[in-house]
């Protein structure tokens, strides 16, 4: 059985599109933060875009466990300019940076 991309997008999101709106309206989330644009399914996109302002918010670094992953996630957005968009940044160079490596 084949699923188009969307249709599993939908499907994930379902359950949880009316808790997502409960917990985060769009307008909590940031202006700079990115949007998804797929003409059709704007109200999809929305929660898919709350999907991941809900993880991203309150990202950071975490233990070195999730090293591989988590700085990739809380990096992509790019947010703001100048001091802003440094924030996240200097986060993950302070944390990394303080990492403590054995033989």
């Amino acid at each position: 059985m084949r699923f188009r991309p969307l249709t599993l997008i939908a499907f994930a999101l379902s359950w949880s599109a009316s808790s997502l709106a409960a917990e985060k309206s769009p307008a909590d989330i940031t202006d700079d933060f990115p949007q998804f644009i797929v003409p059709g399914h704007e109200k999809q996109m929305q929660s898919v875009r709350r999907l991941f302002w809900l993880h991203y918010q309150p990202a950071g670094p975490l233990i070195p466990l999730w090293d591989e992953w988590m700085p990739k996630s809380t990096l992509w957005p790019a947010m703001g300019t100048g001091q802003k968009l440094d924030a996240m940044r200097l986060r993950w160079a302070k944390a990394l940076a303080s990492r403590g490596m054995n033989a």
